[in-house]
């Protein structure tokens, strides 16, 4: 399972995070604005032996030296080639919108966001009457991870993986929780293997 941050910081973010990072999951830090001093030390704060499931949408270069493994690029940076220094020594992810964009990607990306699933959470009135979920059975890419994003959370999540889906993310649903990290353990109970 994945977690995406917040794009702003969140009251006890970073206490939180590291309650997050104790189930196995990974924590992609998407923060568009943030300088280098801040990512560095929110990264920090996060804890430097967390690195391995951290992934970092932002400050690649930084992240890259930092020693992080994973780095994400969402479909504007794929399409300018900033993900190519990195693919073969980092795991990269990126961010597709369509059946048709998530087939078209080549073999070098370990998996890819497929949103929006369902009606977003986080972003209000984005995804309503999105078919992604009934454009599944067109998916002929197998050589990269399929993850859901988009309007998940605990009573849907299994429908996505039901429908094809190799694993869930979830931003909205997790950061409104009252208790994120329960709301987390509720949601990996729930998910039949």
């Amino acid at each position: 399972m994945i977690v995406i941050s917040n794009e702003q910081a969140v009251k006890n973010e970073t206490a939180i995070m590291r309650h997050l990072l104790q189930y196995d999951i990974l924590l992609h830090i998407r923060r568009p604005m943030i300088s280098s001093s801040a990512f560095e030390s929110l990264i920090q704060a996060i804890g430097i032996e967390q690195l391995d499931k951290l992934v970092s949408h932002q400050q690649h270069d930084l992240a890259a030296e930092m020693g992080f493994t994973r780095l994400h690029f969402n479909s504007q940076d794929r399409e300018k080639g900033l993900h190519v220094k990195y693919q073969g020594t980092l795991i990269c992810s990126t961010s597709t919108h369509s059946i048709a964009e998530f087939n078209s990607l080549d073999d070098s990306w370990n998996y890819a966001f497929l949103s929006p699933f369902c009606p977003s959470i986080s972003k209000q009135g984005y995804g309503e009457g999105s078919a992604i979920l009934k454009e599944l059975p067109r998916r002929t890419n197998q050589s990269c991870k399929l993850i859901a994003l988009g309007g998940i959370h605990k009573d849907n999540l299994q429908d996505a993986l039901d429908a094809g889906a190799d694993d869930v993310a979830m931003l909205g649903s997790i950061w409104q929780a009252e208790n994120p990290v329960s709301y987390l353990a509720s949601c990996l109970s729930k998910i039949e293997l």
